[in-house]
């Protein structure tokens, strides 16, 4: 039978906690990695060749910015678009109600001018 002194060397001490993989550092940190793939990779999310300009950015036309630059972008892009949205339909009726008070003033028609005009006044427009 083994000695009592063979044991001491399987202790679960010795399990508690991970042995990092050969060639690692040891850190269980995220950010002791290095980073190998290009910023714009890494923004959209895209495999990376990591051969600069990678071929994902020159397929993009965006060789300038590999390997340490990245797209800027507009975290607002829904709320800029419904805005563009009720603008845009705000300056179409704003239009159309010009052109009904030209048509007024080429036919001569001071009632129906007048009360446009009264509208446009009231809307701000």
């Amino acid at each position: 039978m083994s000695s009592p002194s063979s044991y001491t060397s399987y202790s679960t001490s010795s399990y508690s906690s991970p042995r990092p993989l050969p060639g690692s550092t040891g850190s269980n940190s995220v950010s002791s990695q290095k980073v190998l793939s290009c910023a714009e990779c890494r923004r959209s999310k895209l495999r990376c060749d990591r051969i600069f300009p990678c071929e994902t950015c020159r397929k993009r036309g965006l060789e300038h910015l590999c390997p340490n630059e990245a797209l800027v972008t507009r975290p607002n892009l829904a709320a800029d678009a419904e805005y563009l949205r009720v603008e845009n339909i705000r300056l179409q009726e704003r239009v159309r109600q010009l052109e009904v008070l030209l048509a007024g003033f080429l036919q001569g028609g001071q009632p129906q001018v007048d009360h446009i005009m009264q509208n446009l006044a009231h809307y701000g427009l």
